[in-house]
C-alpha cells in the first residue's frame, strides 16, 4: 500500500465518519467537508495513479448523482458525498489482501452500487414492519410506516398522507434516511468487502 493510497484512505475514512455524524443527528453536512475532500484529491492527483480508462466510470458516477439530486431523489449532501468519494478514490486503493470479496474493476461504481443496496435494506425493513402490524398500503408501505401525529412535529419524518393538522390516529410517514452515512458504509464495505452487487450475481 503505497503513502499516497494510505493518506487518501485515512482522509476520506476520517472526513466521510465526521459528515456521517452531522447527518445522522442533524441531516445536515457542512460543505467545508467536501471541500476538504475535493481539495486532497486535487493535491494527490498529480502522484496517483489513474489511467484514462478510469475516467469514464467516474464521470458517469458523478453524472448519475448530479442527475439524481436534479430529480429531487438526493440531497444535497448525498450528492456532494458521491461526488467527493469519486474525485478523492477515481480508482481502487491499493491494499493488501483487501477487499476478500470479489470487485469491479471501477471503485466509483462499487462505492455507488454498494451505497444503492444498503439503502435497500430501509424498504425491506419498512415492508416487514408493515406486514407484521398489518398496516397494508401500496406504495406507502414501501416508503415508512405510520406514526403518532405528534411525532410528525419532531425532525426526520416525512408525512406520505395529508393531515391537514388535525389526524387523531396513526398517519403513514416516512423517515428521512441519513444517505451520506450510507455513502459512508458502501465506501468502507468497498474498501474491505468489496462489490456486494458482484457477490450477489
Amino acid at each position: 500500500m503505497t503513502p499516497v493510497d494510505i493518506a487518501k484512505v485515512c482522509i476520506g475514512t476520517a472526513l466521510l465518519a465526521y459528515a456521517s455524524i452531522g447527518d445522522i443527528r442533524h441531516r445536515r453536512v457542512a460543505d467545508g467537508i467536501w471541500i476538504l475532500m475535493a481539495a486532497a484529491a486535487i493535491i494527490l492527483l498529480p502522484v496517483s495513479t489513474v489511467r484514462v480508462e478510469d475516467i469514464p466510470p467516474a464521470a458517469m458516477v458523478i453524472g448519475i448523482s448530479v442527475s439524481l439530486r436534479f430529480l429531487r431523489v438526493f440531497g444535497g449532501a448525498d450528492c456532494k458525498a458521491l461526488i467527493a468519494t469519486v474525485l478523492l478514490f477515481p480508482v481502487r486503493p491499493d491494499m493488501p489482501f483487501l477487499p476478500v470479496l470479489p470487485h469491479g474493476n471501477y471503485f466509483p461504481v462499487t462505492v455507488l452500487t454498494n451505497s444503492l443496496l444498503i439503502f435497500l435494506v430501509f424498504p425491506a425493513w419498512f415492508i416487514s414492519r408493515n406486514i407484521c402490524r398489518g398496516d397494508i398500503s401500496f406504495p406507502r408501505m414501501i416508503m415508512g410506516y405510520r406514526i403518532s401525529p405528534s411525532r410528525l412535529k419532531k425532525p426526520f419524518f416525512i408525512p406520505l398522507e395529508k393531515t391537514g393538522g388535525t389526524a387523531t390516529g396513526p398517519v403513514w410517514a416516512s423517515p428521512s434516511i441519513p444517505f451520506v452515512a450510507i455513502v459512508s458504509i458502501a465506501f468502507i464495505v468497498s474498501l474491505v468487502l468489496g462489490d456486494i452487487m458482484l457477490l450477489l450475481t
